[in-house]
């Protein structure tokens, strides 16, 4: 902490992580940020107009701060276990970007780890902040619409059109259920509950087999 108020790092600085920098910048709460990227010259692009403690190529030196309280990681998808568990176990509080992870054992390790050394993990499903949705589930848990019976949800994006970005790598970088279908998963679980049955299928034009 600097001056009774909290520093926060944010590690992956572009795309959404940007967002989480300069929202962090402004929280009245907030003493500074620590901004890293493994890019420099998206690393000083986009944190040109944001005024931060520190900069930095490598998020180790992040994690390593002593007066880093929290990590906002924003990074590929695949390298999330890496910097959630090693951010944890270096005692800090942790808000990973969507999807959690790509596989289940992943997740579960991340968790434990979080439960062993009492540090809180957020995941940032940002959908269940959103107006819209929030208003939504209050209807619903409200009963003034009577018995919900049937919900449906559908998210649509189209990564061909992020030319050499990561999320265009097919092996095992970005799968589009885990990727962007988890907004509307999570949302149908949030507003309706849990499903006891589940089913899928695919018309096999998305970037994995």
């Amino acid at each position: 902490m600097l001056n009774g108020k909290l520093v926060i790092g944010v590690i992956g600085v572009g795309g959404i992580g940007i967002a989480h920098l300069k929202a962090a910048a402004e929280c009245p709460n907030v003493a500074g940020v620590i901004a890293c990227d493994n890019n420099e010259a998206v690393l000083n692009k986009n944190t040109a107009d944001v005024n931060c403690l520190a900069k930095t190529l490598d998020w180790k030196e992040v994690i390593a701060r002593d007066d880093v309280d929290a990590v906002i990681i924003a990074t590929p998808d695949q390298i999330h276990r890496e910097m959630v568990v090693a951010s944890l176990e270096a005692g800090k509080h942790v808000l990973c970007e969507k999807p959690f992870a790509l596989h289940t054992d992943d997740c579960r390790a991340m968790i434990d780890c979080g439960k062993r050394v009492g540090k809180k993990i957020m995941i940032g499903q940002v959908c269940r902040l959103t107006p819209a949705f929030v208003l939504a589930k209050h209807i619903v848990d409200s009963g003034d619409i009577g018995e919900l019976f049937f919900v449906e949800s559908e998210y649509a994006h189209d990564y061909s059109t992020m030319p050499f970005h990561w999320r265009n790598d097919p092996v095992d970088k970005r799968h589009p259920v885990s990727g962007g279908g988890c907004h509307a998963v999570d949302l149908l679980r949030w507003i309706a509950g849990n499903p006891t049955e589940a089913y899928g299928y695919t018309n096999k034009k998305v970037l994995v087999d």
